[in-house]
């Protein structure tokens, strides 16, 4: 059977990578789409993406969130930064108390060593305080998806996926580092333990 090439690409070094953060909570209230399908809920969360900090100074950055999309079981925003630095985030929850922050970046502003700290942290704590605000509670499941990029010492084209949980609700910074250390190594690099 001959294999089309145009089915295959190359990965090349500059190619985006997307991750997700996925939290469920254990416990979950009754009619939790009182508090989903409501158009204060949807606009705030619209302006907490709109206010994010960008790091980079004012005109270097197109700001300007979709408006959000609304469906049977979730609400999702979406918010594109252009310019100089591109970035999609993409927040996601659902009629279940689960939430889902994700983000698409250039390859040239993802840095291994410290990728958990200072992207997957902060998307973290927006699904965290989602679950939080639609009333799930109990101890909290997370899932990271990575997929994407270019890394020379991987050796598979595989979505990268990391679990945590039970855990307490809120963003651990021992997990966060130990999330640091599973994507050093996922990646092809050297990562002892403590």
């Amino acid at each position: 059977m001959d294999e089309d090439p145009s089915d295959f690409t190359e990965p090349t070094a500059s190619a985006p990578v997307r991750f997700a953060v996925g939290v469920a909570a254990t416990g979950n209230p009754p009619d939790i789409s009182a508090r989903l399908f409501k158009t204060d809920f949807a606009e705030r969360i619209w302006n907490q993406l709109l206010d994010r900090p960008s790091g980079l100074p004012a005109g270097f950055y197109a700001d300007s969130p979709d408006p959000v999309t609304w469906s049977q079981e979730a609400l999702t925003w979406r918010h594109q930064m252009g310019g100089n630095v591109r970035s999609i985030t993409v927040a996601r929850a659902a009629w279940d108390a689960s939430a889902a922050v994700g983000e698409r970046l250039a390859m040239d502003d993802v840095y291994p060593d410290n990728f958990a700290e200072t992207r997957i942290a902060s998307r973290w704590v927006i699904a965290d305080q989602l679950v939080s605000d639609l009333g799930g509670f109990g101890d909290v499941y997370v899932t990271i998806v990575i997929a994407g990029g270019h890394f020379p010492r991987r050796n598979s084209n595989e979505h990268i996926v990391m679990r945590r949980g039970p855990l307490l609700p809120g963003v651990d910074k021992a997990q966060v580092s130990s999330l640091d250390r599973e994507f050093m190594r996922a990646v092809g690099n050297l990562a002892p333990e403590p």
